[in-house]
């Protein structure tokens, strides 16, 4: 899920322009693409897994930018929405949850490009005001009920028997989520695909399911009485992240201590303990968002912050800890212009985040150029495949950083086949072939002698899975093969045939791929003119070309 959570932003609104900040450390190479976006665009917030990205205006309303039908924006006169509460949240399906005010109320709403907006009532009891934090892949919305004054920043005496966790239904119906024992008020701020919603109830975070209701996720140690759990997003494997902090005595600007948190059934509730890439403990850490790979991107600071000394933002995993820093591949800026910072707020399943690029040229002068772009990490799509980084014996050698089950493109020379095998403690979970040919391939085990026929046969676009059909370790090695000598696949063209992987473990991954190559005789005039005038050779040559321009347009 990508949410916002409101009583986080109303009262941390200051953090928006910290959330802009430079790399300190090279982790992960991405590549950029500018965004489509409207005039009077301010920042992306969310992105999906399916192209859609949303984000702010600089009038205080949204914008919402679909693969197929573009930019939409809504304005302040076309339902007056609160750009300054963050609350904003898209779903794989384009749809969007949020709030808009009409003058006098505040009104959670779900909106699509079919159906345009449809108002979310508040549950019984709690009808002057309703607010949308989060938004499903199936349509359920969590967000909060309330039956007296919008809090626009936290008061406890706003909060107390005012506030109502809700979760309505795709078609708009209302859920009472009730509160934890002992507390007066509770506010949700995100739900799952599996139906697990996530908030806050007085000072402390809870977790419900219809089958379990709602439940205490704990406290770290060491927390005092006044400081407040909010909890900001969950994904379908049940990690729920988010931050700590004391209402009466955080201030952002002054790098103060708002703390974040991780959060499983097994574990329990742990703090996310960042440190920079020179050493230094971060003294504050803002949690931004969270993936189904479960990888957390978040901001960290370390004393005041100023110009001089910035936050920075962090990557963290459940194997990996927190890292560092981002490269951005310098093909991809216009010259003259720079990454002024990461948005710390939006990650995909992919690792997709949105960055901010500047002329540095014109900072200070009132002609400042800015504009939003898409940072995609290199091998996390077949358009941004990992390239090898040497060659040996023929074969072509990897070496990179991995998150268990996530998928990664690698884009090695080509022949007729190829033979995969990796080092270490990693082995091969599931693999992705492209299309070539009759997109239809052979798989070869190596059973400690000799390489011996699967009988599986590999189709093209679907993901062939080692776990369930070879065994539940993995392959440490294996051959596709069948790849017709009339695709012409040319073994010295790094862009002719990618490659989708994941693997059983999180970490670096060293690995080989070693092309097949069958020696094709050079076939005489009279025998291209033939393959010329049946097509043969068109489409192979048109292949090619498209392949090339997709890389390169890329």
């Amino acid at each position: 899920m990508t949410c916002r959570y409101s009583f986080s932003m109303t009262m941390l609104g200051g953090i928006s322009l910290g959330l802009l900040c430079n790399a300190s450390q090279a982790i992960q190479t991405y590549r950029l693409t500018p965004a489509v976006t409207p005039s009077g665009a301010s920042s992306i917030t969310e992105i999906s897994n399916t192209g859609y990205y949303a984000g702010t205006l600089s009038s205080g309303g949204f914008f919402h930018w679909s693969p197929t039908t573009g930019p939409s924006s809504f304005q302040m006169d076309q339902g007056v929405h609160r750009g300054d509460l963050g609350v904003l949240s898209l779903n794989d399906g384009g749809q969007v949850a949020t709030v808009l005010f009409d003058g006098i109320r505040y009104s959670a709403v779900q909106w699509d490009a079919g159906i345009g907006f449809r108002a979310l009532p508040g549950v019984a009891g709690w009808e002057s005001h309703t607010e949308a934090t989060g938004i499903n892949n199936l349509g359920h919305v969590a967000g909060t009920s309330f039956n007296g004054e919008y809090p626009v920043t936290y008061l406890p005496s706003l909060y107390e028997n005012n506030l109502r966790a809700t979760l309505w239904s795709p078609g708009g119906v209302p859920t009472d989520l009730g509160v934890l024992p002992g507390q007066t008020w509770s506010g949700a701020s995100d739900v799952n695909d599996v139906g697990q919603v996530i908030g806050a109830s007085g000072n402390r975070a809870f977790i419900w399911s219809a089958g379990a209701g709602m439940r205490d996720l704990g406290v770290l140690p060491g927390m005092t009485d006044t400081e407040l759990i909010l909890p900001y997003f969950i994904n379908d494997a049940g990690l729920v992240v988010g931050s700590i902090f004391d209402p009466d005595q955080v201030d952002v600007g002054g790098g103060g201590s708002i703390r974040s948190f991780a959060w499983t059934e097994g574990t329990g509730m742990r703090e996310l303990n960042v440190t920079s890439a020179a050493g230094v403990q971060a003294t504050g850490t803002q949690v931004g968002g969270l993936n189904e790979n479960g990888v957390v991107i978040g901001l960290a600071w370390s004393g005041e912050i100023s110009s001089e000394n910035p936050p920075y933002q962090f990557l963290w995993t459940e194997a990996g800890g927190v890292e560092e820093g981002f490269t951005v591949d310098p093909v991809d800026l216009v010259e003259g212009r720079s990454i002024l910072g990461v948005s710390a707020f939006a990650i995909n399943d992919v690792g997709q985040v949105v960055a901010t690029v500047m002329d540095p040229n014109n900072v200070g002068t009132g002609n400042a150029v800015y504009y939003q772009a898409i940072l995609t990490p290199v091998g996390a799509t077949s358009l941004f495949p990992t390239m090898p980084v040497s060659t040996i014996g023929g074969g072509f050698v990897f070496s990179f950083d991995t998150i268990e089950g996530q998928m990664v493109f690698v884009d090695p020379d080509v022949a007729i086949g190829y033979e995969y095998v990796v080092a270490g403690d990693q082995a091969f979970a599931s693999v992705l072939l492209p299309d070539v040919g009759d997109g239809v391939y052979g798989l070869m085990l190596w059973n400690g002698t000799e390489w011996v026929d699967s009988g599986e046969a590999l189709t093209a676009g679907t993901a062939f899975d080692f776990l369930s059909r070879i065994g539940p370790d993995g392959v440490t090695r294996f051959r596709i093969t069948g790849i017709e000598v009339e695709a012409y696949l040319d073994p010295t063209d790094p862009t002719a045939f990618v490659t989708g992987l994941t693997f059983t473990r999180s970490g670096a991954v060293d690995m080989s791929q070693t092309p097949l190559i069958e020696t094709v005789p050079v076939p005489e005039p009279q025998t291209w003119l033939l393959m010329f005038v049946g097509g043969t050779f068109v489409a192979g040559a048109v292949l090619r070309q498209r392949r090339r321009k997709a890389a390169l347009a890329a």
